[in-house]
């Protein structure tokens, strides 16, 4: 726990980390926050309903399929660059940097769009196509970032992990409280509400770029750290202790069969092809090296891995059901309910990401963390039943009702997330925080498509 760590070295990498959890939701949480000037820019059309709802899921659409493309690029990458190569702190830092700077790039330009847009249907939807297209490209390099980030963190403890989620539920909760502060600042002073959603838009991009920005000079503090390097290299001494090699006796016959086959030949050819055959044989063990690890980590965090999926899909599928949560007070007619809703959620959120850093918070044993999974799905019924039919009614209990969902989310997940590095050893754990972020991904985005359909399945009661 946090508290009994007064290591700085510590306390430093574990800000880091929640710098750049917060950097890798922030750009994708700027698009999807966009849909504002969209609602504000089409509220005289007769389709603005349909039309903001079809934009709003097509920028949640691209920034899923966004995030997973990132993550089986990464995948990809280190199959196809050499291990070696790749795990060079030089080779690292630089590819890590260069992606955060072309995100930076790309919201500064996204914070640029609304300027050139206007309130005609037509006239926008360019404009939209190009920041959707943005949407997606800024995921695409999130989804590269977040299995390095997880893969950095589970190199470190599962407190990093922890860190790097609770800085993901930050950013949610920091951008809810915006739009609160937006719409206040509406009301307050009657200022028109279109101009608005435009500052609105552009400071959300402006932050998100300045986000990634520091989250790159931190990346670089905390990969010249002296701990940094240090769990590197033990993770590096261990991975070369377990390497599996060809055996030697299959090696040998291989070779005296070759040997035998190449004996009517000239001896320079034989050597020729004997320096062929060697070289495929390396190359054959790094890349089985490499599947090989892959799959004893896949196999050692099973206990942890489906439920972590199972968590986030939940959530994604029910998430816009809360946008439909009717209000039995006169909060529903400006929207303040659903706005109060989704604070609720990202708060609870937020609190159970941080609470397994806290003393007194048990974090759940392996066994014991499907146990909570399970329990959790009692969240569907009872959600749904504050939509249709309304069998649950009350502001107070829907919000109080919100918050819970949200922080048993926090914590299911983040715990999920901490104890898979804890299953495997520790030339595993990069291994491990890629397929524990694909898990984390793969619930997020088929929830989200779930999601769709539950909200027209269920319409309000």
């Amino acid at each position: 726990h946090l508290l009994c760590m007064p290591s700085v070295s510590f306390l430093l990498s574990y800000g880091i980390f929640v710098t750049i959890g917060i950097a890798l939701l922030i750009s994708g949480n700027s698009y999807v926050l966009s849909i504002h000037y969209f609602r504000s820019a089409f509220a005289h059309h007769n389709l603005n309903s349909y039309l903001v709802k079809s934009l709003e899921y097509l920028f949640q659409f691209g920034n899923g399929f966004g995030q997973m493309i990132g993550l089986l690029v990464q995948f990809a990458f280190l199959f196809l660059i050499p291990q070696e190569l790749f795990a060079t702190s030089l080779i690292r830092r630089v590819l890590v940097v260069v992606v955060f700077l072309i995100n930076c790039i790309i919201l500064l330009l996204s914070a640029a769009l609304p300027l050139l847009m206007d309130r005609d249907l037509l006239g926008s939807l360019p404009m939209y196509i190009i920041l959707n297209l943005g949407n997606i490209l800024c995921s695409a390099a999130t989804g590269f970032l977040v299995g390095i980030a997880f893969s950095e963190a589970s190199l470190f403890s599962g407190l990093h992990v922890q860190a790097t989620m609770s800085g993901l539920a930050l950013a949610g909760s920091a951008s809810a409280l915006l739009q609160i502060m937006v719409k206040l600042t509406v009301q307050a002073f009657q200022l028109d509400a279109h101009l608005l959603s435009m500052i609105h838009t552009q400071i959300c991009f402006a932050i998100a770029a300045l986000v990634q920005l520091w989250a790159a000079i931190t990346y670089l503090a905390l990969t010249s750290s002296a701990v940094y390097k240090e769990n590197r290299k033990n993770s590096q001494e261990q991975q070369d202790k377990n390497e599996t090699y060809i055996d030697e006796s299959s090696a040998l016959i291989s070779r005296e069969s070759t040997i035998q086959d190449n004996s009517d030949r000239p001896s320079s050819e034989s050597d020729d092809e004997e320096q062929i055959i060697e070289k495929n044989q390396t190359r054959f063990t790094g890349i089985r090296d490499k599947i090989m690890i892959h799959a004893n980590t896949l196999v050692k965090i099973l206990p942890v891995g489906p439920g972590v999926f199972i968590t986030f899909a939940e959530t994604f599928a029910l998430f816009p059901v809360l946008a439909d949560v009717p209000s039995t007070t006169a909060l529903k007619a400006d929207g303040w309910f659903t706005l109060l809703i989704f604070f609720a959620f990202d708060v609870g959120d937020t609190l159970g990401r941080m609470s397994p850093s806290w003393r007194r918070v048990l974090v759940v044993p392996v066994k014991f963390h499907w146990i909570l999974v399970v329990l959790r799905l009692a969240f569907i019924p009872l959600m749904l039943m504050c939509v249709n039919p309304r069998w649950i009614v009350g502001d107070v209990f829907t919000m109080s009702l919100t918050f819970l969902f949200g922080l048993t989310h926090g914590y299911v997940g983040s715990t999920g997330m901490m104890l898979g590095p804890s299953l495997v050893q520790s030339h595993e754990r990069e291994a491990c925080g890629i397929w524990m972020v694909l898990y984390l991904n793969g619930g997020l985005f088929l929830g989200g498509l779930i999601g769709l359909g539950v909200q027209q399945l269920v319409p309000t009661g």
